[in-house]
């Protein structure tokens, strides 16, 4: 297979929960099957399922009341702009919108997150700003938000 990066030739690398995961010779970058990855964006393969959903939970409640809060607050303490309304993307579960909205109940409202494959309705947060979809399906404007644990997901 090609490297996507340098177009070089790759070998396996890895297979994981039924992917191919290649290394490029050339310039070292690791990936996954492009076929796989364009199957994916065409909706033909699910990736997000309830196997997936049951293990990320766990982590994704620990993160929302832990390490996350840690981040929003960065962002808030370092803005040089007023920040009226702030959104988490690719929220997961939208647990961070649970955590923001008990810690700060007052300021409920300005929180938003969006996920395009959340978990099950009876899994994901119950909050009126979750927005099931991709960024350009939520219509307000920002002035801050955050991209955790987002990157592994990019294809």
């Amino acid at each position: 297979m090609k490297c996507p990066i340098c177009a070089k030739s790759s070998s396996l690398f890895a297979r994981r929960d039924g992917v191919d995961y290649f290394e490029c010779g050339s310039c070292a970058a690791l990936f996954a099957d492009t076929d796989f990855l364009q199957d994916v964006e065409r909706g033909k393969v699910k990736n997000y399922g309830e196997e997936y959903w049951h293990a990320e939970l766990i982590a994704a409640r620990e993160r929302s009341f832990g390490s996350s809060i840690a981040r929003v607050a960065e962002l808030f303490y370092y803005a040089r702009i007023p920040i009226n309304r702030f959104i988490d993307i690719g929220s997961g579960p939208g647990y961070l919108l649970d955590s923001l909205s008990t810690l700060l109940p007052e300021l409920s409202s300005m929180f938003y997150a969006v996920e395009l494959s959340p978990p099950d309705i009876a899994y994901r947060t119950k909050h009126e700003n979750f927005v099931v979809g991709s960024l350009g399906d939520v219509q307000q404007k920002f002035g801050i938000g955050t991209c955790i644990e987002v990157i592994e997901h990019l294809t």
